[in-house]
């Protein structure tokens, strides 16, 4: 994007929010046309007609800014997805953190990264419908298109091809097949192919956790959404079954 000052129209959703100041916030975007970028909205604390209140996590923007070196200026918001039903439910809203700050970590400052983009949106609306095995589904295309896909070629310990399942050792740096991960909470291959395939609450955690430690050894950040996962699921959880 240009660094000096001028007018653009962008579309995004908010991953982060601060404040700035007194009255003004701080306004992190993910993009379609600029990749990850923050701007100011001022006096947007000050006043709750000050866009309107269309500023919150999760919610969907056309964007008027202006570009301007460090922090661009928020000028104006229409909004085109609020996705409410996202706060339903502690499921629903774990997972879309999750996937918040997967891409928030993935997403390039300033550049154009669409299929990250593309994927987002994707898992977003599929958790805000209540498709979360489609929003799962979401994660191999986003690493994918982040190109930190662990390759399914064999598995990393017997050497086997094709294995039929992935544990959360996949921090290891790639796949590791069902005989050597007997013993592991295992998720199904199916997901990292993206065929999709059903998942109770603990099959998910699994997943998310894999993934999690997987993006970490890239990144050396940790996904700290994953722990309000782990503290709703605990709740989620059907209770464990009593000896006769």
């Amino acid at each position: 994007m240009t660094s000096g000052s001028a007018a653009v129209n962008l579309e995004g959703v908010v991953v982060h929010l601060r404040a700035l100041g007194e009255s003004s916030r701080v306004v992190e975007l993910v993009t379609r046309e600029a990749g990850r970028i923050a701007l100011v909205a001022r006096g947007v604390r000050r006043s709750r007609k000050r866009f309107q209140g269309a500023i919150d996590l999760f919610v969907s923007l056309r964007v008027q800014a202006t570009v301007k070196p460090g922090l661009w200026n928020l000028e104006g918001v229409d909004v085109i997805n609020p996705r409410l039903a996202i706060r339903s439910s502690l499921e629903r809203l774990s997972l879309a953190s999750f996937f918040t700050e997967l891409t928030y970590q993935l997403m390039p400052e300033q550049q154009r990264a669409q299929r990250i983009f593309d994927a987002y949106l994707t898992s977003l609306d599929a958790v805000d419908g209540n498709a979360l095995d489609k929003a799962m589904a979401v994660l191999p295309a986003m690493l994918n298109a982040a190109g930190i896909l662990p390759s399914p070629d064999h598995c990393l310990r017997c050497g086997i091809i094709e294995p039929i399942a992935v544990a959360p050792l996949i921090v290891e740096g790639g796949w590791i097949c069902a005989d050597c991960a007997r013993g592991t909470v295992v998720t199904p291959a199916a997901f990292w192919r993206g065929e999709g395939a059903g998942l109770n609450v603990q099959g998910r955690e699994a997943l998310l956790r894999a993934a999690a430690a997987w993006v970490q050894g890239h990144t050396g950040r940790e996904l700290k959404s994953l722990r309000l996962w782990q503290s709703g699921s605990r709740t989620l959880a059907p209770p464990p079954r009593q000896a006769p």
